[in-house]
């Protein structure tokens, strides 16, 4: 065997060389197999796998649960609130409307109305202090829940 021969075949061998790489890959391989069923043993011995099996079956339940849920057109958020899906029943969507428009009244109403007129005021005002009458009320306003 020649010098460069057996320097080449001494690079495989080092520490991160390509023999060494396909050692340590088995090793470990081999390793975390041995673990993970020393873990499952220990955790029936102490009846976590009883735990596992529990939370498979809440998880199928929670499944089931998001997914009637959603057949509703309803959504519910991390802090319990409802929200109503954008493909929920029309008749849902409808009647939510309206319920709104009664309480609150209309985008209309509530909102291009007021300042519609108030530009056509501020079209007429001759004064500053004209202006601040029709302009004041809006900067202030709120929305009047009935």
């Amino acid at each position: 065997m020649t010098q460069p021969n057996r320097a080449e075949l001494l690079k495989l061998f080092e520490k991160n060389g390509t023999a060494w790489d396909r050692v340590c890959e088995k090793y470990r391989e081999v390793r975390d197999t041995i673990e993970g069923n020393l873990v499952k043993a220990l955790a029936k011995e102490h009846g976590v796998d009883k735990l596992v099996n529990e939370i498979t079956a809440l998880k199928t339940r929670l499944t089931s649960a998001t997914e009637a849920l959603r057949h509703a057109g309803v959504d519910v958020d991390g802090d319990g609130d409802f929200n109503l899906r954008y493909d929920a029943p029309r008749a849902w969507k409808n009647r939510i409307e309206e319920e709104l428009d009664k309480k609150v009244g209309t985008n209309a109403q509530v909102l291009e109305q007021p300042f519609e007129h108030a530009r056509l005021q501020l079209m007429m005002v001759a004064t500053v202090k004209e202006a601040a009458a029709v302009i004041e009320p809006l900067l202030n306003f709120e929305v009047p829940v009935k």
